[in-house]
């Protein structure tokens, strides 16, 4: 990453308000488990950078969406609204888990295009909407 870049992302985050500690804290949470992926993952078809941040995305989203199920902030989909009623805010987590062991067990199934779509839309599901959540719920929006 660029060192200006990240520093004017910094610098409108705080200018802004944004409570960091709850998005460092999932970031740095997610990041953790992404690389204990790919290191239980050593030496077989699985590791790969590109897969173990797929990984890290859905991480991302399940923490975010859990935190911001703790600020109130209420799931929109059917499927994800049905688990958390049944199983709580860690509902979410084990639908992230399921999505990412769906991905992982078709990913080498496919031809390297279609890979390249899917963990592009892994990372989109993941990522985007993960900082949509955290920041709607750290800024009470």
């Amino acid at each position: 990453i660029n060192a200006p870049i990240a520093l004017a992302a910094i610098t409108i985050i705080l200018a802004v308000g944004v409570p960091t500690l709850p998005v460092t804290g999932i970031f740095i949470t997610s990041g953790v488990l992404a690389a204990i992926y790919y290191y239980v993952t050593e030496d077989t078809s699985y590791q790969s950078y590109a897969l173990a941040l797929a990984v890290m995305s859905q991480f991302f989203k399940a923490f975010s969406s859990i935190y911001g199920l703790s600020k109130g902030y209420e799931p929109r989909q059917l499927l994800t609204s049905t688990v958390v009623e049944v199983m709580g805010p860690a509902g979410f987590l084990i639908v992230k888990l399921l999505i990412l062991g769906l991905a992982l067990k078709i990913f080498f199934d496919l031809e390297d295009r279609w890979r390249f779509i899917l963990v592009v839309a892994l990372y989109s599901i993941g990522f985007a909407t993960g900082i949509r959540v955290v920041l709607r719920a750290s800024l009470g929006v």
